[in-house]
């Protein structure tokens, strides 16, 4: 898994070559057979998980069915993000399609969170085989970025390994995605961060000026990065993390040539072209401007069946 955390000192104008990959060590702050006790029962630490930060999966000594997440605290500012997010977003109830928090503890080893288990596998495992239908997973996503954008919380870190995803069978319209990892969060209402959280082929371009203030568009950039790379194999602008250094300029001063998904993939319609190069559009202000919107949209060209039943007779 690919995570890279930007630092950047010269804004607006960044230069690639300040660019670093910071390099964190995996810090294991505690005994790994020692038993946890918590108000919901005494856990076991089985395996480490994915993801940034120190995170375990536990088993519940009394149900050996009950499994849960643990977020250690280490000394990051990802830890405390997270849990102001959570926070946030559970002030009007949990929502099915983000990660549910069970609660923030603290032992003699220090502070933790608690989060429910959820059974899946994170959509970059998942094949997808570039089929248009494949994009049904992300409306999930957008429900769970409407209440985001409602609790004035930005994720900034939207990449399939953070979409955990219960498929039913190969229908991908009855699949169940849950967002995790809020820890490269921020709220609306902060500064600018001094720090790019994120993958970059799925960072959106405003970010990398740190003299904009964090804005669900930036989530939304990241789902139509999203949907490129289930149905092209690449990003929006770049296929690699390199070339997105080098034209990272490019993409800063809104003149970076956008990748056109169709040339590509022959099976998506004129009319999904339309929605993913828009949701990807450098200038935030010509993209989508709320998830509801780009979710409308998303449905619509997904249930038109007219592209379908052409491409079959032009392939017969």
């Amino acid at each position: 898994m690919l995570w890279i955390c930007l630092a950047i000192m010269n804004p607006p104008l960044i230069q690639s070559n300040l660019f670093k990959r910071l390099h964190f060590k995996q810090i294991m702050p505690r005994d790994y057979y020692k038993l946890i006790e918590t108000p919901l029962g005494t856990f076991s630490l089985q395996q480490k998980l994915g993801g940034k930060g120190d995170n375990w999966l536990g088993k519940n000594q009394d149900d050996k069915t009950h499994y849960v997440v643990f977020k250690f605290d280490t000394g990051s500012s990802q830890f405390n993000r997270e849990a102001v997010a959570l926070t946030c977003l559970g002030q009007s109830g949990n929502h099915p399609n983000i990660t549910t928090p069970l609660g923030e503890y603290s032992d003699s080893d220090g502070n933790y969170l608690m989060l429910a288990h959820i059974p899946g596998r994170s959509l970059n495992r998942i094949k997808t085989n570039q089929n248009p239908q494949s994009l049904r997973v992300l409306l999930p996503v957008l429900d769970a970025l409407d209440h985001c954008a409602r609790s004035g919380v930005v994720h900034n870190d939207l990449k399939p390994e953070n979409l955990v995803v219960q498929l039913s069978g190969s229908r991908y319209q009855s699949a169940h995605v849950v967002v995790v990892d809020f820890g490269s969060s921020e709220h609306v209402t902060q500064p600018p961060s001094l720090i790019i959280y994120g993958s970059p082929i799925y960072i959106a371009p405003e970010r990398f000026n740190l003299n904009n203030k964090p804005h669900i568009r930036s989530d939304l950039f990241s789902v139509g990065s999203i949907g490129c790379k289930l149905l092209t194999g690449m990003g929006p602008y770049a296929q690699t993390t390199t070339e997105v250094f080098r034209c990272v300029d490019d993409l800063i001063m809104m003149r970076a040539k956008q990748i056109d998904p169709r040339t590509i993939n022959r099976r998506i319609s004129p009319r999904l072209n339309a929605v993913l190069r828009k949701s990807v559009t450098v200038d935030p202000d010509k993209r989508f401007q709320e998830p509801r919107e780009l979710k409308a949209a998303l449905e619509d060209v997904l249930t038109d069946r007219s592209w379908f039943s052409l491409s079959l007779r032009r392939n017969c």
